[in-house]
């Protein structure tokens, strides 16, 4: 269940989102080429999908894998600067509790700000 001490990353998706999206291609926006620890990939549980501060949509990771490893129909060869250091994930849309409760949301009330493509929320840095 995802909640305040869930780990979860916040992904920005402010150039490539478009309201009329199908749901598929929300989540193939949302879930390559992200420049992410790859120590810290494996504890992520959720990716939070977020457009001008505004969550979209949440989505459950099943597995994190290297980027371009899976099928995906987004052209993505110009997104992925190098495949090694990137990674993607593969899962499904979260809980409709999930999704309810977080839809519509502000980012700033579950994350510090970012100025960078994610923010990692709720885990250890260090």
């Amino acid at each position: 269940m995802f909640n305040e001490k869930t780990n979860a990353i916040a992904v920005k998706i402010n150039n490539t989102y478009k309201p009329d999206m199908t749901d598929f291609q929300l989540y193939d926006t949302c879930r390559t080429a992200w420049d992410i620890d790859k120590e810290k990939r494996s504890i992520l549980k959720y990716v939070v999908a977020v457009c001008n501060g505004e969550i979209i949509d949440v989505f459950k990771v099943s597995a994190w894998v290297d980027a371009g490893t899976t099928l995906n129909t987004i052209n993505t060869e110009d997104k992925i600067v190098s495949a090694e250091t990137r990674s993607e994930f593969v899962g499904k849309f979260a809980e409709d509790e999930i999704r309810d409760k977080y839809k519509g949301t502000q980012l700033t009330d579950y994350a510090e700000k970012s100025y960078g493509n994610f923010v990692y929320m709720n885990v250890n840095k260090n």
